[in-house]
């Protein structure tokens, strides 16, 4: 199958690099601590815009996980899923 044929993948994984996970985890909180939302409301937000799943627990990880480690690192994706959102209320 060529390339120029190939259909893209929809849900593909990204890799977040170390760099872009600082930023995304930074700015992921002050998001949060500024909506002045709970963590659920925040989740569902997130869950509405993407069209992908995440959950409190998954949050929770973002904002104190580990930046080293790429299962907790918080994806783009999320980030601009909440301000979308935000924007919107």
């Amino acid at each position: 199958m060529d390339t120029k044929t190939r259909p893209e993948k929809v849900n593909a994984k990204v890799t977040t690099s170390l760099e872009t996970a600082r930023k995304n985890k930074n700015k992921l909180r002050e998001l949060v601590e500024t909506a002045g939302l709970t963590d659920a409301q925040i989740v569902h937000i997130v869950m509405a815009e993407s069209m992908r799943p995440c959950g409190v627990r998954t949050l929770k990880w973002w904002l104190s996980g580990d930046e080293q480690k790429k299962l907790q690192r918080c994806p783009t994706r999320a980030i601009e899923a909440l301000e979308k959102g935000l924007r919107r209320r």
